[in-house]
């Protein structure tokens, strides 16, 4: 397992619009870089919104939430097609901007 600075197990939750078995190329990439984090020994896990496409959980072709490839995966009840999805993820984005100028400084 690796180890934080301060000894802990390291743990990465990405937080995502996509994830495979998104359509998108930033879903495989973002797969990727999760099975190489597990791979290192991280506790790696995804949070991310239903796929864009119609259906695609309701017609039970994928699950809310599941173990892909060994890592965690939950899908959130949104996609960016409706408003709530929309204001996830500018939610999102706006944690993520803020994050980044924590670390900068």
């Amino acid at each position: 397992m690796t180890k934080h600075h301060n000894n802990k197990p390291l743990s990465v939750t990405l937080v995502s619009e996509q994830y495979a078995p998104g359509v998108s190329s930033t879903a495989f990439l973002f797969e990727e870089l999760m099975l190489e984090l597990r791979r290192q020994g991280v506790a790696a896990s995804v949070r991310t919104l239903t796929p864009g496409y119609h259906g695609y959980v309701r017609e039970e072709k994928i699950a809310w939430r599941e173990t892909r490839k060994g890592v965690p995966v939950r899908r959130l009840p949104f996609n960016r097609s409706t408003r709530a999805g929309e204001a996830l993820n500018r939610e999102v984005e706006d944690i993520s901007r803020r994050s980044s100028r924590s670390r900068d400084q």
